[in-house]
């Protein structure tokens, strides 16, 4: 039995981080009072999988992540990602993603047929998963534990987390969890997040999101490690069934607010990283044939 590396990302669906505008009342057409969010900062259909929340008709399947027999991960890392508003007169701009991972050869589609791979919602997955010449392959027997699968913490689980964040992120996980949708290329956790969130992160709990076992950062990592280990794959979450159909444990999001209409107060910060996703969450996970 060899031990092999498995890269993959987390995309959580709504991270509470820092306050930003939220929800806002308004008087619509016919004169009645309702709620409506700001798309800019919870973005996406009512009913679109990022704002699904995981339902009572669940089924979970524990893949075992950065539990015994594979390592911890070195660190819990941030992947940014921009989040860049434009209007109709703006000129078209071809941008390059700013990532740090590179271009590895065969990228874009897999090349073998059947067999773990991905699982919708993804559409596909790397050329190099699987690839036992490539660098740093992933791929792994789980066939539930694949680019595409819905994560998430259940109910029954107990996680005991310290701070502040941490406890931020075990709601997210436990209500509506992420989605795994690439993979981290080195021997940590890797959480997406909007450009400059870690910043605003630092200022707000006095320590780096990309911590290590060690340092100011210490009781952080302990958290998002404990938080990845409860992980468990929703196995029933499909397109008819998202979140795995039942009673959602939270309520279906506000309708996006009418154009003209501007969303005031304060409310929590809400990125979908379209795993990519959009707030917190990618991950580092190893497998082994």
């Amino acid at each position: 039995m060899k031990f092999i590396w498995t890269w993959l990302i987390l995309t959580i669906v709504g991270v509470i981080c820092l306050p930003v505008k939220g929800n806002v009342n308004y008087t619509n057409s016919t004169n009645a009072t309702t709620i409506c969010r700001n798309a800019r900062t919870n973005p996406f259909l009512s009913t679109s999988i990022w704002n699904t929340a995981i339902g009572s008709g669940a089924v979970f399947h524990d893949p075992g992540i950065f539990r015994s027999p594979f390592p911890l991960p070195a660190n819990f890392f941030s992947d940014d990602d921009y989040f860049i508003i434009t209007s109709t007169n703006d000129p078209l701009t071809v941008w390059y993603n700013q990532g740090w991972w590179g271009n590895p050869s065969g990228a874009g589609h897999c090349n073998i047929m059947g067999g773990p791979g991905y699982v919708w919602p993804a559409l596909n997955c790397d050329g190099y998963a699987f690839d036992p010449d490539a660098q740093y392959p992933y791929g792994g027997t789980d066939i539930y534990l694949s680019p595409g699968a819905l994560l998430a913490i259940p109910s029954s689980i107990a996680v005991n987390v310290t701070t502040v964040p941490g406890q931020k992120m075990l709601f997210v996980l436990r209500n509506y969890g992420g989605y795994l949708c690439d993979d981290t290329y080195y021997s940590r956790g890797t959480v997406c997040t909007e450009h400059g969130v870690t910043d605003e992160f630092q200022v707000a709990y006095g320590y780096a999101f990309d911590s290590g076992p060690t340092g100011l950062g210490a009781a952080w990592y302990a958290d998002m490690l404990a938080l990845f280990q409860a992980l468990h794959v929703v196995i029933n979450n499909r397109q008819n069934t998202i979140g795995g159909g039942g009673t959602p444990l939270q309520s279906l999001a506000p309708p996006v607010c009418p154009v003209g209409v501007q969303s005031s107060g304060r409310g929590v910060k809400v990125q979908v990283i379209t795993f990519i996703l959009t707030l917190f969450s990618c991950m580092n996970i190893y497998s082994f044939y």
